[in-house]
């Protein structure tokens, strides 16, 4: 029989400023029907590395806000007005992300605040 190692699997990344990889983008489409990117990050530095963090974007309407900051702060430039845009061009950069514990469905869990771009 295979062993299964479980160590950390309920480990949360608790509320603090983090470096994180984008390591995949999914375009979905979400519960009302909207586009959104699903964006998941690893951090990339620290006691936390061996841990990811999952975000959604809404890819239409107010919530694009969330994206741009996203694209923005991995150094990819906005223009003024619509866009088509390769995801792929996206993994392997990485942010700087302020994560505070938030509830959802009455579960605790890690959400980005608020990115920035790394320090050089």
């Amino acid at each position: 029989m295979p062993v299964i190692d479980f160590t950390g699997l309920n480990e949360k990344l608790p509320a603090g400023t983090y470096n994180l990889m984008v390591t995949k983008i999914e375009d979905l489409i979400s519960s009302n029907g909207n586009p959104m990117a699903k964006w998941t990050f690893a951090v990339s530095k620290g006691p936390y590395e061996h841990l990811t963090l999952r975000e959604n974007t809404p890819l239409t309407g107010k919530g694009t806000w969330k994206v741009a900051s996203f694209l923005e702060a991995i150094g990819i430039d906005l223009p003024n007005g619509p866009v088509d845009i390769d995801w792929t061009e996206c993994i392997g950069r990485e942010l700087s992300a302020d994560v505070e514990m938030t509830t959802y469905e009455g579960r605790e869990r890690p959400t980005i605040k608020k990115v920035y771009p790394l320090s050089s």
